[in-house]
């Protein structure tokens, strides 16, 4: 077993399963980058409203390509790809936006790990924890050592809405696993569940 292999997810049952989870898990962060691309819009902020806007639109390519890939690898793929695509996102959003000051590593602490603990399983969210908090060291160090002319400083309302959408993100994914149980046959979830422990 590797981190891109997984024979349970040649299974028709164990694939169907897999696919629903991360088709709500993409809908939910391109949901995210929309929101704070359109405040940011509102704001006059084009920059960051811009890198937000094409945060949506690669959690809507990533979706696109997960329901048409063949292999289990290549289906994996786009799971860590979407990943990553959102955390250099989160990353380039809080480099023009204060670096250090920014709320998205907040997003890239807790997020990014609890995506890749929904679709992927405990281990896959050690590893991306492990990850976002390199990721989190180098927003920080790149305000030292190359600090960017930030487009805005976070004020108090723009904290408060960042805290408030994190929250609703954290309900949304456990809503969406309380919804898998009920919406995916006992045993599809079963193997389902199974396959996404596995990878790691």
């Amino acid at each position: 077993m590797t981190f891109l292999e997984n024979p349970e997810l040649r299974e028709p049952q164990a694939r169907r399963a897999f696919l629903e989870r991360l088709k709500r898990l993409l809908l939910t962060g391109a949901a995210g980058f929309a929101f704070f691309g359109l405040r940011n819009f509102w704001l006059g902020y084009p920059i960051t409203s811009s890198i937000n806007a094409a945060g949506a639109l690669v959690m809507l390519i990533w979706l696109a390509l997960a329901v048409r890939v063949r292999s289990s690898r290549a289906l994996l793929l786009t799971v860590h790809g979407a990943l990553l695509s959102a955390a250099v996102t989160l990353a380039l959003g809080g480099a023009f936006s204060g670096q250090s000051l920014s709320v998205t590593s907040w997003f890239v602490a807790a997020a990014v790990p609890l995506f890749a603990c929904f679709q992927l399983g405990i281990r896959a969210a050690i590893v991306w924890s492990g990850l976002a908090l390199m990721l989190i060291f180098l927003i920080h160090l790149g305000g030292v050592l190359w600090p960017v002319r930030p487009e805005f400083i976070p004020t108090r309302w723009e904290v408060y809405s960042s805290q408030l959408v994190l929250l609703l993100l954290v309900l949304v994914v456990v809503h969406l696993g309380t919804l898998s149980q009920r919406l995916v046959p006992r045993r599809d979830l079963v193997i389902g569940e199974r396959a996404g422990r596995s990878l790691c």
